[in-house]
């Protein structure tokens, strides 16, 4: 339809989905308008991938479940050095000081509720589980008395996404189209914390069924950002950084389907990790996506982040600092695509973006600028992937119930009805046009590559951004810079690097080699602590 007028090609599209609608015996009497309007807004991706080739290349390949480098198998014990980085985290510090009786643990999980009750107009939880969380502190305390300290994670508080299952907790991934289940056993990421001693203290709010970037969800209200409630967090795991970021909770997880945690732990001043494609177990979770959902955590520092991952995907947490493979920042190498980062992005965010790679390369860091031209394709491979699988995964989900979604994400899934399965096919050929040309650069001397997180800090749900004369809906481009690291499956993480113009905080993101997760946080703590210094 490229060549038509634009009058001639809204009314072939309205023909095309009527014909659909009918032969599929779909009800569309009352909604083609709305599918109409969603459908018009990505046209520019038909025409994009249409003049995309992708002749010379297979579908793009992502690892089987539990598939994994040798980064990730733990080592020998051993690494005096590895276990100074870990004991620098805060996690380990706090579970020190419960674990020598210097913290009540009852003391800091109702210091943890009352921090939720006080910053209620925050909304970022939907249940708060008091009685649960208090009961596992005193048992705690009462295995701490008797001289048995519990597990690596003692006392740790966590925040949950209301996608991830906890046994025994209500959810429904934030609506109202899905029955609220309580679950009889926790998903295996969070099983693994809470046998590691970690306390659940309830499950946090998000953008409906994890489809948007805002966490405005309609049946339970929006979150509020920490420092402006009036402004979004980011999402969709909005609730899990806000609580992190509130001190509400010790760590938070989330999902990551575009950029679902490393966008709003950029917006909200924390860490934002999730590593390769399925490092962290994706089973039970409520799905959007099944080749870009990753499980990530919210945490204050990459060593916390590490530490997390590595016990939810039940592994050695020195496996990723030994052997360490940077005595010091100056032997670091990144890599800085000049194109599509800076394309579309708020002018005081790049100068914060900008100040942070000049305080790095002050430091020893070398950094070398450079097109991808692969990039520039993502948005276009992320529609014409998440679409379909989304629209797919609530067929007998979300779909089933309609009528009782948000406006917005019923016709997102409705629209992705009408996507062919030759362009979901070539975009998934296209995926690995995408996987090769990130790995030059990775291949080639560079240890990771650096991006802006985000291309916007803290902003209203409906807030616009002027690009080349034109008003280009923020919602719509929150994930923009995190999209490509999904679509090929690797590690990347968020740290704080400083504020935009108006005093919120703004997000750095390094990106590795798919496997690559020892080596992408050991590059990511040496940029942390200049950084932060």
């Amino acid at each position: 339809m490229a060549g038509h007028a634009p009058l001639e090609r809204a009314d072939a599209l309205r023909r095309y989905i009527v014909a659909a609608s009918e032969f599929y015996q779909l009800h569309h009497s009352a909604r083609l308008d709305d599918w109409c309007a969603r459908i018009e807004r990505n046209l520019s991706d038909n025409d994009k991938l249409a003049a995309l080739s992708c002749r010379t290349s297979d579908p793009f390949g992502l690892p089987m479940a539990g598939a994994q480098s040798d980064l990730f198998r733990a080592r020998g014990a051993g690494g005096t050095q590895a276990n100074e980085l870990i004991k620098k985290g805060r996690l380990a510090a706090h579970v020190a000081r419960i674990k020598e009786g210097r913290l009540d643990p009852v003391e800091h999980v109702q210091a943890c509720l009352d921090r939720i009750k006080a910053r209620s107009d925050l909304n970022a939880f939907l249940f708060v589980d008091h009685e649960g969380a208090l009961t596992k502190a005193h048992e705690l305390q009462g295995q701490i008395q008797a001289g048995r300290h519990g597990g690596p994670m003692a006392g740790v508080v966590v925040a949950v996404k209301d996608c991830i299952p906890v046994a025994g907790l209500p959810m429904r991934a934030g609506s109202e189209s899905l029955a609220s289940v309580v679950p009889q056993e926790s998903a295996p990421c969070v099983a693994a914390l809470e046998s590691a001693g970690a306390i659940v203290i309830g499950m946090t709010n998000l953008h409906e069924l994890c489809y948007g970037g805002v966490s405005d969800n309609p049946h339970y209200g929006s979150v509020g950002h920490p420092q402006d409630s009036t402004r979004s967090p980011g999402g969709s795991s909005g609730g899990s950084a806000v609580a992190l970021a509130t001190e509400m909770a010790d760590i938070a997880l989330g999902t990551d389907t575009a950029g679902s945690v490393r966008m709003p732990a950029a917006v909200c001043g924390v860490v934002g990790y999730k590593g390769s494609y399925d490092l962290v177990s994706r089973k039970d979770l409520v799905p959007l996506a099944w080749s870009l959902d990753h499980v990530g955590v919210f945490a204050h520092k990459t060593v916390d982040a590490a530490w997390v991952t590595a016990i939810m995907a039940g592994h050695d947490a020195q496996a990723y600092w030994q052997p360490l493979q940077f005595d010091s920042v100056s032997q670091l190498k990144l890599f800085c695509p000049t194109n599509y980062s800076f394309d579309l992005i708020e002018p005081s965010v790049l100068t914060a973006f900008e100040s942070a790679l000049a305080r790095l390369e002050s430091a020893g860091v070398k950094i070398q600028r450079g097109a991808l031209p692969a990039l520039d394709m993502s948005p276009t491979l992320q529609h014409f992937t998440m679409a379909p699988e989304a629209t797919q995964a609530h067929e007998e989900l979300g779909l089933q119930h309609a009528h009782a979604m948000g406006e917005e994400v019923r016709t997102r899934l409705e629209a992705g009805q009408f996507i062919r399965a030759i362009d979901y096919i070539k975009a998934q050929r296209l995926r690995r046009v995408l996987a090769e040309a990130l790995e030059v650069p990775l291949l080639s001397g560079a240890h990771a590559i650096v991006t802006p997180t985000t291309v916007t800090g803290a902003c209203d749900a409906q807030a616009t951004l002027e690009n080349h004369g034109k008003s280009v809906p923020l919602r719509s481009v929150l994930t923009r810079l995190t999209l490509p690291f999904n679509l090929t499956g690797v590690p990347a993480i968020s740290l704080p690097c400083g504020r935009d113009a108006e005093g919120f905080p703004v997000g750095l993101q390094l990106a590795g080699l798919k496997g690559g997760d020892a080596l992408l946080l050991q590059a990511a703590h040496q940029c942390e602590t200049v950084l932060q210094m």
